[in-house]
């Protein structure tokens, strides 16, 4: 009975520390918009947590092809890279095309903790 009563009191102050351990998982979407009708444009937009997005455009070191998709991709890495740096890491990415047109939707799924 005393070995039991000794252990449980270990325990029972290793609960309190062991809850406040518990990490914060936190979330953000990247989107790359990407048109190229007509000399085309490229946005990156951000979703934060909180619903609040910023949006900026983006340049590619060539046109979106697929002669030059070694090219586009190691750009969507050079853009992605700052949120790697930071700790984030991708959970999920999705693409869309339009269909008919030449708009890309690339969306990658961040989580952080």
């Amino acid at each position: 009975m005393l070995k039991i009563l000794l252990l449980s009191v270990p325990l029972g102050l290793a609960i309190p520390t062991l809850h406040a351990q518990q990490k914060t998982t936190h979330h953000m979407t990247i989107t790359i918009y990407e048109d190229f009708d007509l000399g085309g444009h490229s946005e990156l937009i951000e979703t934060h947590e909180d619903g609040t997005q910023t949006i900026r455009k983006i340049r590619w070191a060539a046109p979106r092809n697929l002669k030059n998709q070694v090219i586009h991709e190691d750009s969507v890495m050079l853009a992605l890279t700052p949120y790697f740096n930071t700790g984030w890491e991708v959970s999920a990415s999705t693409e869309t095309v339009q269909s008919g047109s030449s708009e890309y939707i690339t969306r990658f799924f961040l989580r952080k903790e």
